[in-house]
């Protein structure tokens, strides 16, 4: 196909290294739809880590199963004891590992935590598309990896929001674009395996959620996507100096300041800082400083 989205999925696949890549109408309906095709429903529980963000919360309650949200360090990346902890308590399957404004955890110690449990990792890439882990692009360490394309995002288009769903499982999606709605032979491209390729059952019981990502915003997308590495330079050299003024600018020291951890990924990450994320305890002087 030569449709827009078509073309941009192509473009992303090619960025992140993806073998299929499906484009949707929300971030919430990657989210969604990564949920359904690992057999979420009523009553799944599903593992998540704080801060709890809203879509993937809605995701998991739009899919009709139960939100268990599990503790984050003060790195902003989940808590791998407390993932053992409720993973044992609450015997979920499934877990949306949100990169929390681009930080990215442990990957072997997760990915490690989860198979011995059998459970499947749904990667929230929302605040991570650029980023790199040991030389690639983060999100390979689960089932299906979901980016954004809302209005924060390192690619958006605006208010017409957009996101992908992202995977080397072929069955799997395959059961996705279905759900999407790509089961038109003109919607089709290398990117999205063909859906008649599913098991029987599949076409029986798989709903058409119509979740395709317009054109227009594919449209917009296409030319961001295509110069995603400067972006990235161009945010990371903003973090940076952002980063080095707000330090200065409240004045933290012993005297104002209990504590300030402004949370940096580990030496084999490459980051793509959009946004500047700190945890302080102040002394009055500095809150009002800050305010």
């Amino acid at each position: 196909s030569s449709a827009p989205a078509a073309q941009c999925s192509k473009q992303l696949a090619a960025y992140t290294g993806f073998r299929y890549c499906i484009a949707t109408e929300t971030f919430d309906s990657s989210l969604f739809l990564a949920l359904q095709s690992l057999g979420v429903g009523s009553g799944s529980k599903v593992l998540s880590n704080a801060p709890p963000g809203s879509t993937a919360v809605s995701a998991v309650h739009h899919a009709g199963g139960e939100f268990v949200c599990v503790d984050s360090t003060c790195d902003l990346t989940i808590d791998v004891n407390d993932l053992r902890l409720k993973a044992d308590a609450s015997g979920a399957t499934v877990l949306i590992l949100s990169h929390v404004c681009g930080h990215i955890a442990d990957m072997e110690q997760v990915s490690r935590a989860c198979a011995e449990r059998g459970i499947d990792i749904v990667e929230d890439c929302g605040d991570a598309l650029g980023i790199q882990l040991q030389g690639k692009h983060v999100g390979r360490h689960g089932v299906v990896c979901c980016i954004s394309a809302q209005p924060d995002s390192i690619i958006n288009s605006g208010r017409v929001e957009g996101g992908f769903v992202l995977s080397d499982n072929a069955s799997v999606a395959a059961l996705i674009a279905k759900m999407a709605g790509y089961y038109h032979k003109q919607w089709q491209h290398e990117c999205i395996p063909d859906p008649r390729s599913l098991p029987a059952e599949h076409h029986d019981e798989c709903l058409d959620f119509s979740m395709q990502m317009m054109n227009i915003t594919a449209v917009i997308l296409q030319p961001q996507v295509a110069n995603l590495e400067r972006r990235v330079r161009a945010a990371n050299s903003l973090h940076k100096r952002l980063r080095t003024r707000f330090v200065k600018l409240v004045g933290f020291d012993a005297a104002m300041a209990v504590s300030l951890l402004v949370p940096q990924n580990r030496a084999e990450v490459r980051p793509c800082s959009t946004s500047l994320t700190f945890l302080a305890g102040l002394a009055p002087a500095a809150a009002a400083r800050l305010l």
